[in-house]
């Protein structure tokens, strides 16, 4: 055999050689990774929730329900929103991995702005108009009486002629901000009454010119309150003028 066909011999076994140490090496750095990606270093240690004000973290984990010590990888996260989706007080939801332990659900709840009074129920209902709730806690949130209509289903829209009307005055009052509204009557819904928490008895007339009523009585009391006046009634009903007493 030749010299050059020896050589041709000789290389063809040295590619051949290269090649399967090159399989092999790819074979043993893919369970190398595989290894290490399922192995205890990217097994959930911590759970961050952000975002929650209303719900406490106790509760939004155990909704969760995300095992202990778990790999990361083998989360299923969109399973996890589903989850949390299904609370009514929970608006939005999203959840991420944090290498190499930690998982991060960042919420966004929904917020009560008023409490509606019907039937002796006390309706939270947020700026939607979702109910939250039935038997309301939070006193610091205009109450609206004289309203009528069903008791609703908590996490379901309250069925109300009204609704919009009352969303549009709580969105008025909370843009606003020296408002400090204890109770919208609605018993005459052209002749509304508000009640200030400190008392004051205010007439606000029909929904007409709403935003700009509301508008004048928050200037209204940022006056009364800067001077320390004592005021009882304030009459806005014109819509461009105010009689205080």
């Amino acid at each position: 055999m030749s010299n050059r066909k020896i050589e041709k011999v000789t290389l063809a076994k040295i590619k051949k050689r290269r090649s399967t140490l090159a399989i092999v090496f790819i074979i043993l750095l893919v369970l190398a990774v595989f290894c290490f990606i399922n192995s205890n270093y990217f097994n959930v240690q911590a759970i961050r929730i952000q975002g929650n004000f209303y719900l406490d973290s106790s509760t939004i984990k155990t909704m969760a329900g995300i095992p202990d010590h778990i790999n990361i990888f083998k989360l299923n996260l969109y399973d996890i929103e589903e989850k949390l989706d299904q609370n009514h007080l929970i608006e939005d939801v999203s959840i991420e991995r944090e290498f190499p332990s930690t998982i991060i659900i960042t919420l966004t709840e929904r917020i009560p702005v008023g409490v509606i009074v019907l039937n002796g129920h006390y309706i939270e209902i947020d700026n939607e108009g979702i109910v939250l709730s039935l038997d309301g806690t939070h006193f610091d949130i205009p109450f609206i009486t004289g309203c009528k209509g069903k008791i609703p289903s908590i996490g379901n829209k309250i069925d109300m002629n009204d609704l919009d009307f009352i969303l549009d005055i709580l969105k008025q009052i909370e843009k606003n901000t020296q408002l400090q509204i204890a109770e919208i009557n609605m018993t005459q819904k052209d002749d509304m009454t508000f009640f200030t928490n400190d008392a004051i008895t205010v007439y606000v007339g029909s929904n007409q010119d709403i935003g700009k009523k509301i508008k004048l009585l928050n200037s209204i009391l940022n006056d009364i309150h800067s001077k320390n006046q004592d005021v009882g009634m304030i009459d806005i009903r014109n819509g461009k003028q105010a009689v205080v007493k």
